[in-house]
């Protein structure tokens, strides 16, 4: 522990809801408020809607095929670096989905979206529905098979992959959770 970073040293929010990595000692931090782009042993650059970035809300990030993609409330969006530093880069829709996307978990050749009105995947920015479910606030790839756990209001969930697609299996509502995370043994934690 070195900094304590929060709004009083400049971040647009106390709030963090996603973070990704980057080479070169930087780090991105999805708030409620923005995007942040901290340096180690540098300024932050923050990010909002005058970059191209989808209006306030929670900001899920994912580092995926080398790019960094952002949800938000209209969908997903894609960084595209400048030129040449310091310059801001700025931000371009990256998929055709249109829905609040909550949480985001690369899978395989595919990214897995959790949003408010339901789990899609993502094949070369191609959203297509695997299930119609309200609020889906995490997504769990399992390590043992191809399959996924999911958290949302109607339930604990999951699907599986056939194929070159993602099949929803089964919700069972009386689990409702925020999170859901496989553990080494394979057991199910739901939070």
């Amino acid at each position: 522990f070195e900094a304590l970073l929060n709004r009083q040293s400049g971040l647009p929010s106390d709030v963090v809801i996603g973070t990704a990595e980057e080479p070169g000692d930087v780090v991105w931090l999805g708030t409620e408020f923005g995007l942040t782009r901290l340096e180690l042993d540098s300024a932050y650059q923050w990010f909002d809607e005058r970059n191209g970035l989808p209006p306030a809300g929670a900001h899920p990030l994912i580092r995926w095929r080398g790019q960094l993609l952002i949800g938000g409330s209209r969908g997903i969006v894609r960084y595209e670096a400048p030129a040449a530093l310091p310059a801001n880069g700025h931000f371009a829709r990256w998929s055709d989905l249109d829905d609040s996307v909550r949480t985001m978990v690369a899978a395989g050749d595919s990214v897995l979206v959790g949003a408010g009105g339901g789990l899609w995947y993502l094949r070369d920015a191609h959203a297509q529905l695997i299930k119609n479910l309200t609020n889906v606030f995490a997504i769990a790839p399992s390590s043992r098979t191809p399959c996924a756990w999911i958290a949302s209001l109607n339930g604990f969930a999951w699907c599986h992959r056939q194929g070159n697609t993602w099949v929803f299996d089964r919700t069972m509502p009386e689990l409702r959770s925020n999170s859901a995370a496989e553990a080494p043994d394979g057991s199910i934690w739901l939070g």
